[in-house]
């Protein structure tokens, strides 16, 4: 496909959500904390729109059972009055996992009016129902199957009704007080602003960090990654040491990152892998990715990949090639 064209669609907005909470006065400014010295170079004023326009048409693949159009279902009661804050779940045969998440919820909301979204990619073990009985308020959309993740996160976000959206895993468990401190965090000229994230064991994982170079992804190619050639570039960007301080990033982890309601959509090219790195490098073009390393999430990671291991495979391939092709 066309570079060019693929790097319009991808800067494609996913709702018009945007425009309907700025007519109801609901737009999130935000407090703005002291962070100059985190932004530095990047504080360049107002951050530009982006406004999230009509959702892209669902992927096709012909002759795939695994992703294909359908229209998802959404259940939930009636919605929080006026929310704050939305939380964008996709899970897929979540179990105890997005349990856990919905019980630290109300501590991490601390005073903040939250909306629950969760986006099921065709779970098999009664997920949809177990989150409706632990979140009532829960707007629940439901697919036949796994559409991937971006494509859940579009459709969080199509639901969510909130200016502030904090995309997180469902293996992902938010400290206390944690959404109202991101919320002051993402003052004028910030795009997203991510915690620190860290394992059961508490050792700290990749979140925030450099982009990465063409030498870097060439290491993920398995007959080169044989070869070695590529390797030392690849460590680099992945073991790149994390900031101490709040500090301006390129790339933020999607396994927990806040953005306003009129950030870009998240790019449906991407079935699994590199979504959250084109997704930082152009929501780095609107403002400044601020990582908060004071500010934690406990996350399990792997936990979802494993149990596919086929669809990572594929969906990294497919991804890795738009990622090249997108950022050349």
């Amino acid at each position: 496909s066309d570079p060019g064209s693929d790097r319009a669609s991808s800067d494609r907005a996913c709702s018009n959500r945007a425009c309907s909470n700025r007519a109801a006065g609901t737009d999130w400014t935000g407090p703005s904390p002291s962070v100059e010295v985190a932004l530095g170079r990047f504080r360049q004023g107002p951050p530009r729109s982006e406004p999230r326009t009509k959702p892209p048409p669902p992927l096709t693949q012909r002759g795939s059972p695994r992703v294909r159009a359908q229209t998802p279902s959404a259940r939930g009661p009636a919605k929080v009055s006026r929310p704050d804050l939305s939380v964008c779940v996709v899970t897929r045969d979540g179990g105890e996992r997005i349990l856990e998440l919905l019980a630290a919820l109300p501590a991490a909301a601390g005073a903040l009016r939250v909306e629950v979204v969760v986006v099921d990619n065709g779970s098999e073990d009664a997920t949809p129902a177990r989150v409706e009985a632990a979140w009532p308020e829960a707007i629940v959309v439901r697919n036949a199957s796994n559409l991937g993740f971006a494509r859940g996160c579009n459709q969080a976000a199509a639901q969510a009704s909130a200016p502030l959206l904090f995309f997180l895993n469902d293996d992902a468990i938010p400290s206390p007080e944690l959404l109202p401190r991101l919320a002051a965090a993402l003052g004028e000229g910030v795009a997203a602003v991510g915690p620190r994230l860290e394992s059961p064991s508490g050792e700290a994982q990749q979140s925030a960090g450099p982009a990465p170079g063409l030498g870097s992804l060439l290491h993920r190619v398995q007959f080169l990654r044989l070869t070695g050639l590529f390797r030392a570039p690849y460590r680099a960007w992945r073991h790149a040491p994390l900031p101490t301080t709040a500090s301006a990033v390129a790339r933020l982890g999607g396994a927990a990152i806040l953005v306003r309601s009129s950030a870009p959509a998240w790019d449906e090219g991407f079935p699994f892998g590199l979504e959250d790195v084109d997704f930082s490098l152009r929501l780095g073009r609107t403002g400044a990715l601020l990582y908060c390393p004071e500010l934690l999430v406990r996350h399990e990671g792997g936990s979802a990949s494993a149990a596919q291991q086929t669809f990572v495979r594929e969906g990294f391939e497919r991804g890795f090639a738009r990622f090249l092709r997108l950022h050349d």
